[in-house]
């Protein structure tokens, strides 16, 4: 039995370890936009399995590829998709979404899939702290931390800063949330207190997608402390607001991606052997 062919189109470098870990798997991976040697993406062959980006897309009109040398609109990519064939990518487009649905393709997020997001959480944090000691005239050890959200990112990042010496603050909306922090040894506050947890803190992180830090948190913490938003799209940290109020803020997203390109491709790999073995439960490494 034949293993299904993939078209990996457009991406960073993530996308070089994932058509490489897709090949140690047994699949016959043809690349397309996304470096110098690669196919042109009008001539990818594009039937069972494409692999996008993540994200797929920055504006929402053209495809993730700085590498492709010109602009792939997505509405004549998905032009050349073959019915039926299997869609993956991170962030899509509603509208992209349905147009594939409606042409009878199968459409994979990778940002929608559990297990995508939990193992990204451990570079997102490990990226974050990077970030941080490197725009930073302090130890992360002996400083005052405080994380913003209890999700997935949020605890990896809370307990890692911790066992780096940190003193950390975590606020969350829900009890129980607040309840693991202090069991992990951080203090706890309410999300809608997260102006009082500011106050003297040397770092905050932000992980929650909707906007909770705008000028009454901002003006909270010392001028010479760093934000770091890791929220998607920005939405949780007031940057126009930051810069009018001369607080530094650095808006982070894509870290897995970034800091750990290796690691996140596999993360990938692993959710697109596992969605196809769906229907090609023979699919193993060689």
């Amino acid at each position: 039995m034949k293993a299904p062919p993939v078209a990996l189109i457009g991406g960073d470098a993530r996308s070089l370890y994932l058509a490489r870990k897709l090949s140690e798997w047994g699949l016959p991976v043809s690349r397309a936009a996304l470096c110098g040697e690669d196919l042109p993406w009008q001539r990818a062959a594009l039937r069972a399995v494409i692999v996008l980006p993540t994200p797929l897309t920055k504006d929402g009109r053209a495809l993730f590829a700085p590498d492709a040398g010109e602009e792939i609109a997505l509405d004549a990519l998905l032009e050349r998709v073959c019915p039926g064939a299997r869609l993956f990518g991170g962030g899509w487009p509603e509208t992209l979404r349905a147009a594939a649905e409606q042409k009878g393709c199968r459409v994979h997020d990778f940002l929608a899939l559990e297990s995508v997001a939990r193992a990204n959480a451990v570079p997102t944090a490990e990226g974050a702290i990077a970030l941080a000691m490197d725009n930073s005239p302090v130890t992360i050890d002996g400083s005052r931390c405080v994380v913003a959200g209890c999700g997935r990112c949020g605890r990896a990042l809370a307990v890692r800063l911790r066992a780096l010496g940190a003193e950390v603050t975590l606020t969350a909306r829900k009890r129980r949330h607040r309840l693991w922090a202090r069991l992990h040894g951080m203090r706890s506050l309410p999300t809608a207190r997260l102006a009082e947890a500011a106050a003297g803190q040397d770092f905050l992180f932000n992980t929650v997608p909707a906007r909770v830090v705008g000028d009454e948190v901002l003006t909270s913490l010392p001028e010479a402390s760093l934000t770091v938003e890791l929220a998607s799209r920005a939405a949780g940290v007031d940057l126009e607001a930051a810069a009018a109020l001369g607080r530094r803020a650095i808006y982070a997203p894509g870290l897995p991606g970034k800091v750990a390109p290796a690691t996140a491709a596999d993360v990938l790999c692993r959710a697109v052997i596992d969605i196809l073995r769906e229907e090609y439960p023979w699919i193993d490494r060689e």
